[in-house]
């Protein structure tokens, strides 16, 4: 045979082999495809039975066989929901994230990313990723609510009104959204954009208990006392909730992590109570219960919120979020010790949790611990520059120390983050003073006053001592002490010595000293005052008797 010949044959014959391979090779892909697609829809079937551990094992599988990038980034993000949908936030948040990274198309996985980072508290996570979304599409009025609700946790007051006027906008019949618009304009003192609001989501939802509760305290804060006593009577009425889901378990936990999200605390409790009487299975139990814990706690009842939570951690004790509440609640009832370990252990799994970093400052700081409160307060900052909680509180931390420059410093960067709440600007005000600067604090705390809504006793107590004690003769103003601190006895039932302390300055500084001795032998009747706070209501007593006013002496 002729080596031309030879040569020729042997070409063909590697052709052939080339040619062979790359038809199995291409076989292959396409048998990998197949069943890869053949796996992705048998998971959406079983996604859409609520059969959420097979659609997580079918979408592993067709992950395992390593699929092409489009195909593949699908696998992802399908097996992110029903991640989510199980409450299990981490590997949503790892699959979401595969999912981005391999492109896919569309705005979903940011959106589910971001929804998963805010059941976890992780707020800035998900704005980020909410902010990607409406960038790319101005029309997702979820995306909009959802993130109201985070400014709504962040007291953003401005930012989470805009946002439900978003959401108003994209879906006009979302009462829901009308009702927190009502909550942000209430806090942002604006009472006809709360009414209005308020009438909306009455008018969508004619029988919620919520809107006419919130409604009745409107027309109270106007004034308008019949129109508030109709409403109370309409609310007592309509205790029970306004839809309660009939299907699964995962559903009516979907609908209690809503309302609780969306401050319908009672809500929330009684759809969990309807979960949890289904035997839920141990992976979705210690939601249920962590979420009917949150709710009980925002309602104040602290005892039940400890019991729940402490069920929700025997069964999953790497739950990040009961670690958290419940170190809140401890918080709340001082018991400051549990509150350390709870907030330690909630850092322990999620060292940038900031939230539990600044809640474990607050509670060292309570403590008088001024090191180890700053330096947690520190790490909340370093780990959430715009907290402006953790800025307020590292102010008072830092005032405590002497460290005045720093305080202010801080005060200022809270008011700069969060200038329409009231605490804020009280701090401020806290640190003018401390500075000697008392010229500058009445702003200040006229701006608390106008701001705070609920009126709490603190605030208007803080205020009245301002005006009844200051060191300048020029701020000082007897009259309008004894006005705030009437109002903040009032309001906290006369069952409070150091209210009542302040009412007996403030009528000694308007020259009214038979009122100002009666009122401080009041405030030394409380055998629960500390021997401290005694010899000060003894020694402002004395004076009183000899017809001098009290001053408080300028910190140096």
């Amino acid at each position: 045979m002729k080596r031309s010949t030879i040569i020729v044959l042997a070409l063909g014959v590697t052709l052939a082999l080339i040619l062979s391979a790359l038809i199995g090779w291409g076989v292959f892909l396409f048998e990998r495809e197949r069943r890869a697609a053949i796996a992705l829809g048998d998971a959406e079937k079983a996604f859409d039975k609520k059969d959420f551990d097979r659609a997580i094992t079918l979408l592993s599988r067709a992950l395992e066989l390593q699929p092409l990038p489009a195909r593949r980034a699908l696998a992802y993000y399908e097996r992110a929901q029903v991640e989510s949908e199980k409450s299990k936030y981490d590997d949503a948040i790892r699959d979401y994230t595969e999912a981005i990274r391999l492109r896919l198309p569309g705005i979903n996985a940011y959106w589910g990313r971001g929804w998963a980072y805010q059941c976890k508290s992780e707020w800035d996570k998900a704005l980020k990723d909410y902010a990607r979304v409406l960038r790319r599409d101005r029309s997702v009025g979820q995306v909009y609510f959802n993130r109201g609700l985070i400014f709504l946790e962040q007291k953003k007051w401005r930012r989470a009104r805009n946002d439900f006027s978003e959401a108003i906008r994209c879906d006009p019949n979302n009462a829901t959204a009308f009702l927190n618009r009502a909550k942000a304009h209430l806090e942002l003192n604006n009472l006809d954009g709360a009414l209005a609001s308020a009438d909306s989501a009455i008018s969508l939802e004619p029988a919620w208990t919520e809107a006419y509760a919130l409604r009745a305290k409107i027309h109270r804060l106007r004034n308008e006392l019949e129109s508030a006593r109709v409403d109370e009577q309409l609310a007592s009425h309509l205790s029970a909730p306004q839809s309660t889901p009939s299907g699964t378990a995962d559903d009516i936990l979907g609908s209690a992590r809503f309302a609780l999200f969306a401050g319908r605390y009672d809500e929330a409790i009684e759809l969990c109570n309807k979960a949890l009487r289904m035997n839920l299975s141990s992976a979705l139990a210690p939601g249920a219960l962590t979420t009917r814990a949150s709710a009980y706690a925002s309602l104040g009842d602290l005892d039940r919120a400890l019991r729940d939570y402490g069920e929700a951690l025997k069964l999953y004790p790497q739950q990040t979020t009961a670690w958290l509440g419940r170190g809140n609640t401890y918080a709340r009832k001082n018991e400051r010790e549990k509150a350390i370990a709870d907030y330690s252990e909630a850092i322990r799994l999620n060292p940038s949790l900031s939230e539990a970093w600044c809640n474990r400052g607050i509670v060292y700081a309570a403590e008088k611990k001024n090191d180890q409160a700053l330096a947690d307060l520190n790490e909340a900052i370093r780990l959430n520059p715009k907290f402006a909680e953790a800025y307020a509180r590292r102010a008072t931390v830092l005032l405590r120390m002497k460290r005045t420059d720093e305080a202010l410093k801080d005060a200022q960067a809270a008011v700069a983050l969060l200038p329409e709440n009231s605490e804020v600007y009280d701090v401020r005000a806290l640190v003018h003073i401390a500075r000697g600067e008392f010229a500058e604090a009445p702003a200040d705390l006229e701006r608390a006053l106008q701001l705070d809504v609920k009126h709490r006793p603190s605030l208007l107590n803080h205020v009245a001592w301002f005006y009844a004690t200051c060191p300048a003769d020029s701020v000082r103003d007897g009259k309008k002490a004894v006005l705030l601190a009437e109002d903040a006895c009032a309001k906290s039932q006369w069952k409070n010595a150091a209210a009542i302390d302040t009412l007996a300055a403030a009528y000694a500084e308007a020259g009214d000293f038979n009122q100002a001795v009666k009122f401080q032998e009041q405030a030394l009747s409380f055998p629960e005052s500390s021997a401290e706070s005694r010899a000060g209501m003894q020694k402002r007593l004395a004076l009183y008797q000899k017809h001098l006013p009290y001053r408080e002496e300028p910190q140096s």
